[in-house]
């Protein structure tokens, strides 16, 4: 068995591994170019760090962006870098690496009904596509114009949790330590069905912050584009095909991340244990005219061990809830808690660039 490491996570490239994700019966190969000769590429994505560690990577080894294309008035690569923390890591920052590199950013129709994206393509002489954290389908048509030289970075080790939030399902399914990672691989018409160029895989683990388990994913996203992703589509490197009979598609739903009456005390716990760590838990209260209204939370303490049959008490700090078989108490976000969430955010890029500048030993196969 062939295994190397990358960063401290463990990269899965050996052909007992691919016989266990595929049938093991394709192999995928784009057409011999010259190793010397620069890529150029579309992206499509989102303002995520996986995004961002991706193209500064793609950028950094002298490789193009021609241009990116958006498909909304609402999307954020749109607008100007103005957060923060990018200042203080600007390669983590996709809004800031996309204008300190003078890259083009412009919108175009909806892209299942846009008809002139080939010829767009031909125009800016791109001979690669790169997609990332998109909910985008791209259309046949288009793939079929870049062959096999259409890539997509992925957070699960596919073929398990295909599909749109594949962390957030897994987390909600106790799955992050078996499928937590990201995966490199060609784009076909089927979401997330192409061939594996290369896969990292990265647990979340006990004690980490979601900020640690999402930096720790976007730097080997950037690896596996430097020592797979590039050399493939250079021809220089195989991909395989996916087991598609074990594979498994999680669709998440917006209730699954907030709590409501219809909860346990335990399984608001799981909630709070697991998807907590990724900030985007809210509690949902149903307002007198019948509308709901969610308040973001930080935190839950038991302050009854049954529901008292109240009304949800909403303050400015906390909000008591009744819950299935509990009175509960939801600490509500504060300002407070913003910084602590900015510091931890900190702390996991500079753990993750402390660990990428160690030398070590062991080599990617």
């Amino acid at each position: 068995i062939s295994l190397g490491l990358v960063g401290s996570e463990m990269c899965i490239r050996d052909s007992i591994r691919a016989k266990r994700l595929n049938n093991s019966t394709g192999v995928k190969r784009t057409r011999t170019m010259d190793p010397n000769q620069n890529l150029r590429a579309i992206l499509i994505a989102e303002d995520t760090w996986i995004t961002a560690r991706a193209i500064n990577r793609w950028c950094e080894l002298g490789h193009e962006i021609a241009e990116v294309w958006c498909f909304s008035n609402r999307a954020s690569l749109l607008r100007s870098p103005h957060r923060p923390l990018g200042l203080l890591f600007p390669t983590w920052d996709t809004r800031r690496i996309i204008k300190s590199r003078g890259i083009s950013v412009r919108l175009f129709p909806p892209l299942k009904t846009w008809k002139g994206s080939i010829e767009r393509a031909q125009k800016l002489e791109a001979n690669s596509l790169l997609t990332c954290m998109t909910h985008q389908i791209i259309p046949r048509t288009l793939l079929e114009h870049f062959g096999s030289k259409a890539l997509n970075l992925h957070p699960s080790i596919l073929p398990a949790y295909r599909g749109v939030v594949p962390r957030m399902g897994m987390m909600l399914d106790g799955k992050e330590q078996e499928y937590g990672g990201i995966t490199l691989h060609v784009l076909t018409p089927g979401i997330d069905e192409g061939p594996i160029i290369g896969q990292t895989q990265i647990p979340l683990r006990e004690g980490d912050s979601y900020f640690d388990w999402d930096a720790r994913i976007a730097q080997a996203g950037a690896d596996l584009f430097e020592k797979f992703g590039i050399p493939y589509l250079k021809g220089l490197v195989n991909a395989f095909e996916q087991d598609h009979s074990i594979a498994s598609y999680r669709k998440t739903y917006p209730g699954e991340f907030t709590f409501r009456k219809t909860l346990t005390y335990a399984e608001a716990e799981h909630l709070l244990h697991t998807s907590g760590r990724s900030g985007s838990l809210r509690c949902t209260i149903v307002r007198e005219d019948g509308k709901e209204k969610s308040y973001r939370v930080v935190g839950m303490q038991k302050i009854g061990e049954h529901p008292l049959g109240k009304a949800p008490d909403i303050r400015f700090r906390h909000i008591d809830f009744d819950l299935q078989d509990a009175r509960v108490r939801f600490k509500r976000r504060q300002l407070q808690d913003r910084i602590t969430t900015f510091n931890v955010a900190c702390k996991a890029i500079q753990m993750v660039t402390s660990e990428a500048r160690k030398p070590t030993d062991q080599k990617i196969h």
